[in-house]
């Protein structure tokens, strides 16, 4: 059983080599300064692309920057992410700080703490966007879609434009609207005049039926999503302490790394569980992959509470069975509070259960090659 697990983590980041041209790099320092004529997968503490690749990129880091171009897509996590070259295709991007200052031939898809569009950038396709803070500038062609806490904006945009679940809106100098501007709130925001060429949509939202069902809805999910969090906390602690422990400890000593890997792990599954599906005999590894990857995403989610919790309430390797459970209790109630903040609370669980899955994963590598070393696996 350990070796089919563990060479069901391996396959996760090893994989896609085998079914297709691909050049995959990973360190502390990453820095691709030479031309890559095939698609790059890439992880690290810092990485630096600075040359062309003609192919996709993904990407996953502590510290991000894409200066050279990619022929075709992009996509990236990352505490801090900047792009600046050129992209061919559509970008996906995921972090605490993004930042895009490039050409974007296709559409963009992002979600973050703060995100920068600057007023020098260009989107030839459709651009959605969700955060903490959006700064959007820069020349749009298809449509918008934004959400987030505050939201300036001073995009040209050619198609239409939707505005959700925001705080704040600023309208820049340069904001146009050649389309339609729809927009959602408890009440009608000021648009200066000329900044809509087309309709301005106002849908708004009672009061009353938020202060009604948003607390009593929440309440229930979260108290749901809190005793299943729990309850599958307590068998993995139950069952596998040592492991759970030590992951822990690599995720305190290698967070950016941890980051990149879980970020790597979460989208390259489907992936290469989607190749397999393409043959007949590849049919059952696919499906045993694909229900690996929905366990360990939630075994993330969870082992994400034990690492606030852990933090809090100091554990050692011989901390006893009740103190391991309650520390990870009092994680699991902080990490429920933090999910309940409107945007920005998804997005900081997130990064947390993707440091948690990259530190789950760097460890069963260590084991593997362990028991590799010992001939056992």
């Amino acid at each position: 059983m350990k070796k089919l697990v563990f060479t069901f983590l391996a396959a996760l980041l090893f994989l896609p080599n085998l079914v297709q041209a691909a050049t995959f790099v990973t360190g502390e320092k990453v820095y691709v300064d030479q031309q890559i004529s095939d698609d790059l997968y890439v992880t690290g503490g810092i990485l630096s692309v600075q040359e062309t690749v003609n192919g996709d990129v993904l990407a996953g880091g502590g510290k991000i920057n894409i200066d050279g171009g990619v022929s075709q897509d992009l996509m990236a996590g990352a505490g801090d992410l900047s792009v600046t070259g050129e992209i061919g295709d559509d970008v996906r991007v995921i972090g605490g700080s993004i930042r895009i200052d490039a050409t974007i031939k296709g559409d963009l898809l992002g979600a973050g703490g703060d995100l920068t569009l600057t007023d020098e950038s260009f989107v030839g396709g459709d651009v959605a966007l969700g955060g903490g803070n959006i700064m959007a500038g820069g020349t749009i062609n298809g449509d918008v879609k934004l959400a987030g806490g505050t939201v300036y904006f001073n995009s040209d945009v050619k198609g239409n434009v939707a505005l959700f679940n925001f705080e704040k809106v600023i309208f820049g100098p340069g904001a146009k609207i050649h389309g339609d501007l729809w927009y959602r709130a408890s009440q009608q925001i000021k648009i200066p005049e000329g900044v809509v060429v087309g309709n301005v949509i106002f849908s708004g939202i009672p009061s009353s039926q938020i202060e009604k069902n948003l607390p009593a809805f929440l309440a229930g999910f979260s108290l749901f999503s809190l005793l299943a969090t729990l309850l599958f906390g307590l068998i993995m602690i139950w069952l596998c302490r040592y492991y759970v422990l030590h992951s822990a400890d690599l995720a305190y000593e290698a967070t950016l790394k941890s980051l990149g890997i879980g970020f790597l792990a979460l989208i390259l599954t489907p992936i290469v569980a989607l190749v397999l599906l393409i043959t007949t005999i590849g049919i059952p590894t696919a499906m045993v992959l694909m229900a690996f990857w929905l366990v360990a995403l939630y075994a993330g989610k969870v082992t994400a509470a034990m690492l606030i919790g852990f933090r809090i309430v100091r554990i050692e390797g011989d901390s006893g069975f009740g103190r391991v459970f309650w520390s990870f209790a009092l994680g699991t109630l902080i990490y429920t509070l933090i999910g309940m903040v409107p945007v920005v609370g998804w997005v900081v669980n997130l990064i947390f259960v993707l440091i948690a899955l990259g530190s789950l994963t760097l460890y069963g590598f260590e084991v593997f090659g362990q028991l590799r070393k010992k001939k056992i696996a």
